[in-house]
């Protein structure tokens, strides 16, 4: 026995002193990003900065865990051969919209039809469905209600798109969060997936992939995914990428060293999509995405990074640390005034998380 035992500590030691001549031997440094975003030499401290490259060299170490935690739970999942739940077929039964006197809204897909398909097609680029995921905070109130009408106004692309929105607030507030998107979005065909109060990521996750499983996408040649607090500043590039055939998807990079597909704004073929790339587990979101289209979209270039978007640091938001008339696309917790009309009688500023942006200059 005391053999057996000792046999197993030579073979541990073993193992790590090979990975460490390895380790030695190669002549590449190794970065590792640090909480600031900065990236820093494990061998020689020196730090690494620069533009985002797709150097295979530079790593994360939050990719390094969440990589070995998902392996784990893959392995776990194949011995126990654990499937994910599928969605109830009286849940996924559309229902006309709900009266204006029912207060209680059970958990269903309620729909409305404003416009006909012709009105909704597009001749360069198709039909378009703006798919947005909400739990209705008190902040996605105030960009639904103060924001987004100016949104769609302004936008020739969004002016001609189908809404589904993927709803998952607490059961009080249910009536007022399906009013709130009926006001919003009063001149589109609507369709609401009303489901049980979720965790943010969690529910995040499962919206894309009960879309994906349960065929949301289904007749459209495009999906525009976002959530109410990423705002559509200058769809330019957007309308020119869509019409040009040899291009499935619109992305954001969220890493300053490699690639890593930011999933709360993308444009997207639906064809490419995967129920793999949401897993229902704690995996990080955007590493499954990326991982998910890295050889049908990435490999092959067959995508566009929107420009001016990427983050300036280590949080992963469209146009994060840039001035707000630069980047297209941003993802702020903060109500500009070119884009939102509050009423003045109304004071929003305890219902947003975050102070005023340093980098962001107010209009002339």
């Amino acid at each position: 026995m005391k053999n057996i035992k000792y046999h197993k500590f030579i073979a541990v030691v073993a193992v790590f002193a090979l990975s460490a001549v390895f380790l030695l031997l190669d002549d590449e440094p190794i970065y590792f990003a640090d909480g600031a975003g900065d990236h820093r030499s494990l061998r020689t401290g020196e730090e690494n900065e620069g533009e985002p490259t797709d150097d295979p060299t530079i790593i994360d170490q939050t990719s390094i865990d969440e990589t070995m935690a998902t392996s784990a739970r893959e392995l776990e999942d194949r011995l126990i051969g654990a499937q994910p739940e599928t969605t109830d077929d009286n849940i996924l039964a559309i229902h006309e919209w709900p009266a204006a006197e029912m207060s209680n809204i059970a958990e269903g897909t309620y729909s409305i039809s404003r416009l006909n398909t012709t009105q909704t097609n597009n001749d360069n680029y198709g039909r378009v469905l703006l798919y947005v995921t909400s739990h209705m905070s008190r902040q996605h109130k105030m960009f639904l209600k103060y924001c987004w009408p100016n949104i769609l106004a302004r936008s020739a692309l969004l002016q001609k798109v189908d809404v589904a929105v993927y709803l998952n607030p607490g059961e009080g507030k249910r009536k007022e969060a399906m009013d709130i998107l009926n006001n919003t979005f009063a001149d589109q065909n609507l369709k609401v997936y009303l489901r049980a109060k979720a965790e943010k990521q969690a529910g995040a996750k499962t919206a894309m992939y009960e879309a994906i499983t349960s065929d949301f996408f289904s007749g459209y040649d495009w999906v525009i995914r976002l959530n109410p607090d990423v705002i559509i500043r200058d769809d330019s590039f957007l309308m020119q990428s869509m019409a040009d055939p040899s291009v499935l998807a619109l992305l954001i990079n969220c890493s300053r060293r490699g690639t890593k597909v930011h999933t709360d704004f993308f444009v997207i073929k639906p064809d490419v999509l995967s129920a793999k790339a949401f897993p229902l587990t704690g995996e990080n979101a955007e590493l499954s995405f990326t991982r998910s289209i890295q050889e049908s979209v990435l490999d092959n270039g067959s995508h566009r990074w929107i420009p001016d978007t990427s983050p300036k640091s280590s949080r992963c938001r469209a146009g994060e640390g840039r001035d707000f008339y630069q980047s297209p696309i941003v993802h702020e917790h903060y109500l500009h005034p070119e884009i939102c009309s509050v009423p003045k009688d109304i004071d929003v500023s305890s219902e947003l998380t975050d102070a005023w942006p340093p980098a962001w200059s107010l209009p002339a």
